[in-house]
């Protein structure tokens, strides 16, 4: 039998905080819209109604059903994911929507749910971790990822990595293998972007030695084989020094760095595929917008100028004038945050990040309160997600990180986006409302 205990059922905490930024979107919307794109607010309020009404129905249902469901829920998303590259909508150069009369969603944004709840199931039974565990969770994420990709929409695949990190840790997964894999990524990024990079003569005049080697080395499939090789057998050679110095020093530790390179290399290789030659350029265009102020810098340019003008203060609700010029470019969605900045000020901006930061704390009480482990693990994944896409997209606004088109959780336009959080923070409420139960 079922039983509750203790004081409150319900995080009022975290659901105002929500509705409060929800409440912002819909004002910043108003003050961006115009005769032509005042439906913009007539589909995120729909879109604001509907996920209201998910969160709500999914408080009150255990959350613990959806462990049985998991698997029908990721195949369904992978299903859709599938179908929308054969007949999806075809917008800023990426098939990643479906068009139903005047609405259209893009399953990506429910996909990250999807993986949450499967891996969430997975990793909650496994007892040991080995290769094997960490490979079907890693394929779990890759083929959803691979897929999103081939849209392609590299900003909605990012998020799933944060996300597959985040709960293999807290699953209890060997930090070797979690810092093997982020290397690996890191790598992979390097090289492609470098090779951008270099191709752009975008860097500085010191960096053309190296950036002809790395070019010479990593655009050959044989010349690449060759590398790894001579690598391979100084890690050998490199091994055999450091024993010396140290006899706890395991060969494993060569195979763990020889994986870690080989894997990062053949991810650039996917990355250098998948990817246009203009997604690769907006990537690092946030190194030096001013390389090409009036194309590949232009968004972050605008987006610096907003936020810089509005100051402590703000000029005022419909008085920004790079959003109302028509200066700064996707003000309603990707760029949200700066027409926040310009026309609310520091305060403004500073009360939005505080909302934010609120939601992902609760979020963290709430994973490390749940009594079994799915529902810490569903919960842990949930904090991932938005906490990414919040880092990422303040980020690209304000110029430190790559521009990849991540929404604003809660504040930008998007009913996908905004339908798809608020489903996550239905679960998080519903987890909350349990976390006394035995």
């Amino acid at each position: 039998m079922w039983k509750l205990k203790g004081p409150g059922k319900f995080d009022y905490l975290l659901f105002i905080c929500v509705m409060v930024s929800c409440a912002i979107s819909m004002l910043v919307l108003f003050s961006t819209s115009s005769a032509d794109s005042s439906m913009f607010i007539y589909k995120q309020f729909v879109a604001f109604m509907l996920g209201l009404a998910g969160a709500l129905l999914l408080s009150h249902i255990d959350y613990r059903h959806l462990r049985k469901y998991a698997p029908v829920i990721y195949g369904f998303g992978l299903g859709l994911l599938v179908l929308v590259l054969l007949v999806g909508k075809v917008a800023r150069g990426s098939r990643s929507w479906f068009s139903v009369g005047y609405f259209s969603f893009q399953p990506s944004e429910f996909m990250s749910l999807a993986l949450i709840i499967i891996l969430a199931r997975y990793i909650e039974n496994q007892q040991k971790w080995g290769h094997k565990q960490l490979f079907i969770c890693l394929l779990y994420t890759l083929i959803p990822m691979g897929l999103i990709l081939r849209q392609p929409d590299f900003g909605s695949s990012l998020v799933f990595i944060p996300i597959f990190l985040g709960m293999i840790y807290l699953g209890g997964v060997q930090l070797g293998y979690i810092i093997s894999l982020v290397s690996a990524g890191c790598i992979a990024v390097f090289i492609s972007l470098f090779l951008t990079f270099t191709q752009l003569h975008y860097a500085a005049p010191g960096f053309s030695k190296m950036g002809f080697v790395i070019t010479n080395i990593f655009s050959n499939m044989n010349q690449t084989l060759y590398f790894l090789l001579l690598f391979y057998v100084l890690l050998v050679l490199s091994y055999f020094l450091i024993r010396k110095i140290n006899r706890y020093f395991s060969f494993k530790n060569v195979w763990y760095i020889f994986f870690t390179t080989v894997l990062g290399v053949f991810t650039s290789f996917g990355i250098q595929h998948f990817l246009k030659d203009y997604q690769r350029q907006r990537l690092i265009a946030f190194l030096n917008p001013d390389f090409d102020p009036l194309g590949m810098g232009y968004n972050i340019i605008q987006s610096r100028i907003a936020i810089g003008s509005g100051k402590f203060l703000g000029k005022g609700i419909m008085s920004g004038t790079q959003s109302k010029l028509g200066f700064l470019p996707e003000q309603h969605t990707d760029f949200i945050f700066a027409v926040i900045g310009e026309e609310f000020g520091f305060i403004g901006a500073g009360l939005l990040l505080f909302l934010l930061a609120i939601i992902i704390w609760r979020g963290i009480i709430i994973s490390t309160q749940s009594r079994d482990t799915f529902g810490s693990l569903l919960a842990a994944g949930i904090v991932c997600m938005i906490a990414f896409h919040t880092i990422l997209n303040i980020g690209m606004v304000i110029g430190i990180m790559p521009v990849v088109g991540v929404p604003l959780p809660f504040v930008s336009y998007g009913g996908s986006s905004l339908l798809a959080h608020m489903l996550g923070i239905g679960i998080l409420l519903g987890i909350y409302y349990r976390r006394f139960m035995y």
